[in-house]
């Protein structure tokens, strides 16, 4: 197969650029300065299990992402905050090519390899994902690729070290290899399998369960505070007994049916021919669609970025299944390559349909030319805070807005301004002209207000809306 490196080299120029456009003008945000501060209190072998000082809370209190273990080296290499971006960037798209290989190992057609290829890097769900900050679904859905790839090979052991790596990128990954490993078994049974993988799927099956409830109802609970075990679908649980209730609420918004429609369109509807795709995706809607936070139920931000690997694999399944069924037909029995043409060209028109024309996709605002400039006055900014940062001793706390937590993240004490009167960190950095989350601008200039009549507090600078007070 003619190498698919190409499309994804210019995949990761192209989101690099849209990060970067992210990056240097101050839009991230908590979530990359929590990786970031993960990372580095691991690499840098501080107290273990890592502190969160961000979240106040241990790192994998609130999800158990033990692949940070994996990444620390690294992030040591370069301990900084870009390093986390580069990182996912890298994970997600060097995962194209084990689909773009199964693809081709399967029915030996390039078209139909590059498409899968394509409408998997360009999936809104991965868009929305690298395009702000870091998400540890986004490596789970890289490993899922690399785990479909080592099981087509029949490479077992490399299999056994993927799936090792993939449940520990978040609890729910569990969920994804389980279903996964029910495929598999559950395909051993048919006539024309011979019982083939059997084995491999029970085990994947078993050891996923034993893992995702083991590791939400007694590891993450024993570090909280409240050891209280994750309630992973956040919904009232007695709605399960309620088929009828629990389709209506799956479906009752027009968010969550255009969130459902638009994952399965990205792939030309190819996913609906393969049960793996309905056993796979299922954990994922019950938990979003059913939960109170509405934010879950859209195409935005990275809720919908794990389902990638799964959805693109479904794809090559569920060609598979077409083509299964139309050996049956007599008529079309001997037109497989024209299959396989017409669903690459679906996958093609899918991808910009879906993927590329809507105006609120982070590609197609940057090939719009929508806030893609870069204001020199963050840059400047950014390398001022970088200065103060290294000024500041490791020892003491940190407090500043949400946007600037991810320069001074390579610390054990940071956390975000989320109080307009609570201070209490040796340094508060802060300022009016950027994201400020939770806290409004409105806000943010009451803190400060507050913070110059605080006699507990001196203010160090006051240049270009930035404001540094020190802790007397």
């Amino acid at each position: 197969m003619k190498s698919p490196w190409i499309i994804i080299i210019l995949s990761v120029a192209l989101y690099s650029a849209i990060d970067w456009t992210e990056y240097a003008n101050l839009r991230n945000g908590i979530d990359l300065g929590t990786y970031t501060q993960i990372l580095y209190n691991i690499s840098s072998f501080h107290a273990f299990p890592p502190f969160n000082s961000i979240l106040g809370e241990s790192a994998w209190g609130d999800h158990a992402h033990f692949i940070m273990i994996a990444l620390a080296p690294l992030f040591a290499l370069y301990p900084h905050d870009i390093t986390p971006l580069i990182l996912q960037i890298i994970a997600i798209t060097t995962s194209a090519w084990a689909l773009c290989d199964i693809a081709y190992r399967r029915f030996k057609n390039i078209f139909f390899a590059y498409a899968i290829t394509i409408s998997y890097l360009l999936f809104f769900g991965i868009q929305y994902a690298l395009s702000f900050d870091v998400h540890a679904n986004v490596f789970t859905c890289a490993l899922l690729a690399w785990l479909f790839w080592a099981y087509e090979t029949d490479k077992k052991k490399l299999y056994w070290l993927i799936f090792a790596l993939t449940i520990i990128t978040r609890e729910d990954a569990a969920l994804f290899t389980g279903a996964f490993g029910f495929y598999v078994a559950a395909a051993s049974l048919l006539p024309s399998s011979y019982g083939q993988n059997r084995r491999l799927g029970i085990i994947t099956l078993l050891i996923s369960i034993v893992y995702f409830f083991t590791t939400t109802y007694y590891i993450m609970p024993a570090l909280q505070e409240n050891h209280t075990a994750l309630a992973y679908f956040d919904i009232d649980k007695r709605i399960f007994f309620h088929p009828i209730k629990l389709w209506q609420n799956m479906f009752d918004n027009s968010r969550k049916v255009r969130t459902f429609n638009n994952s399965f369109a990205s792939f030309s509807y190819l996913p609906f021919f393969s049960p793996f795709s309905y056993l796979a995706t299922a954990p994922n809607f019950i938990a979003r669609f059913l939960s109170g936070e509405q934010q879950r139920w859209g195409m935005k931000l990275h809720y919908s970025a794990s389902l990638a690997s799964v959805l693109a694999y479904g794809s090559i399944l569920g060609i598979a299944m077409i083509i299964r069924i139309a050996r049956r037909i007599p008529i079309i029995a001997t037109k497989e390559a024209y299959i396989l043409i017409i669903a690459s060209i679906a996958l093609m028109y899918s991808t910009y349909a879906i993927s590329l024309r809507d105006i609120d996709l982070p590609i197609h605002q940057y090939f719009s030319h929508i806030n893609t400039d870069i204001n020199p006055d963050a840059v400047a900014m950014r390398s001022h805070l970088q200065t103060i940062q290294k000024q500041i001793p490791q020892s003491d706390s940190v407090a500043t807005i949400s946007s600037f937590v991810p320069v001074f993240a390579t610390r054990e004490k940071v956390n975000y301004i989320d109080s307009a009167t609570n201070f209490s960190a040796d340094w508060i950095i802060i300022s009016n002209q950027y994201t400020s989350w939770p806290l409004s601008r409105k806000e943010i200039n009451t803190a400060i207000y507050n913070l110059k009549q605080n006699p507990n507090y001196v203010l160090l600078e006051n240049t270009n809306s930035l404001f540094v007070f020190k802790k007397i």
